[in-house]
């Protein structure tokens, strides 16, 4: 293998971490990376900085764009001769009115370097984006993870798809909820030809009959309409339950029952197979908006639900033993 050439930038930064390279229309090279100058012995601000070079790697210009002291990764999503979109992170660690320090962002800057355009996600959760796509009709389309513990949802998997212009489409987390862990994030998508999107990423499992629950990452594979959706008309939020997949004998997946179902005033909740279950049991019943309504541990068995409180309609219920095994059921109440 032959070097054809290569060439060492950014002598003016102490520190500075490449994040990718993208080649241009005309054959010019774009690098995006996180710098910071550290001479005082600690890099106080990082800044995402452009370089642009000709296709040889010889610079034409470099641009520095400076918010987050405390650093962020950075990605440049899509670039042409004109436009280049980027993502950072802002720095509200000392804003008083903020506990989110590092809301994400996404970026728009022209042919030169100059920022043009850019789309602020609010600092009331916490989020993160790791990777953007542009689709076929020019749309971008973005992805990474949630946090939604305080719902008793874990971290979850997160995308939006905004206009080229940054005008917001639509944005949506989708919570798997099959195991305990409760952890996963989207990486990648693809759009096939009839504008389904399919999202990769990780999801985070649990090896059954251990207590307590090990961790096992396993890949995460969604496949959603044009819309976001695993169903047609979804909102914000989509919560996983069960999938169609090839179980092993030996491996333990309890379904859970709802009696009565439809109910009222109160219900039942049993898993299959379980006589006497690991206690305490971990009860949790969220509404279809996500939102978490009843959280509380259980010493008896079945599970005995109080319901008349909550208005009629549709809900999610999970039971989860103190062994880590996890099993969820719809319920109406009328």
């Amino acid at each position: 293998m032959e070097l054809l050439w290569e060439r060492f930038l950014g002598p003016d930064f102490t520190h500075q971490g490449v994040r990718s390279m993208i080649e241009l229309s005309g054959g010019d090279l774009l690098l995006p990376r996180v710098s910071c100058d550290n001479t005082a012995g600690i890099c106080d601000e990082h800044d995402l900085t452009l370089t642009r070079t000709d296709s040889i790697g010889n610079p034409l210009w470099t641009r520095t764009h400076s918010e987050s002291i405390w650093g962020a990764h950075t990605i440049v999503v899509e670039a042409d001769e004109e436009l280049i979109v980027a993502t950072w992170a802002r720095d509200l660690w000392y804003e008083l009115d903020s506990l989110i320090p590092f809301p994400p962002s996404v970026l728009w800057f022209d042919g030169e370097g100059e920022l043009v355009n850019r789309y602020d996600f609010p600092a009331d959760i916490f989020r993160e984006i790791f990777n953007i796509r542009r689709a076929a009709n020019g749309d971008l389309i973005g992805m990474g993870y949630i946090d939604q513990r305080a719902q008793e949802l874990g971290y979850c998997g997160w995308i939006f798809r905004m206009s080229a212009q940054g005008e917001m489409r639509w944005q949506r987390y989708i919570a798997d909820i099959r195991s305990p862990m409760k952890s996963s994030i989207f990486y990648d998508v693809v759009e096939e030809p009839d504008g389904m999107l399919v999202f990769t990423g990780l999801y985070q499992d649990t090896f059954p009959n251990h207590t307590p629950a090990v961790n096992n990452p396993n890949v995460w594979l969604v496949k959603l309409d044009s819309m976001g959706c695993l169903e047609p008309g979804c909102g914000e939020v989509q919560i996983v339950t069960s999938t169609r997949e090839l179980v092993s004998p030996s491996v333990e997946k309890p379904a859970l029952i709802a009696s009565p179902n439809p109910a009222h005033d109160f219900f039942h909740l049993s898993l299959a197979g379980f006589a006497h279950p690991i206690f305490p049991l971990r009860v949790r019943l969220w509404d279809m908006q996500g939102r978490l309504v009843q959280s509380t541990e259980a010493q008896e068995y079945p599970v005995s639900i109080q319901s008349r409180q909550l208005p009629p309609g549709m809900y999610l219920a999970q039971v989860q033993t103190a062994a880590g095994q996890t099993g969820v059921v719809k319920v109406v109440l009328k």
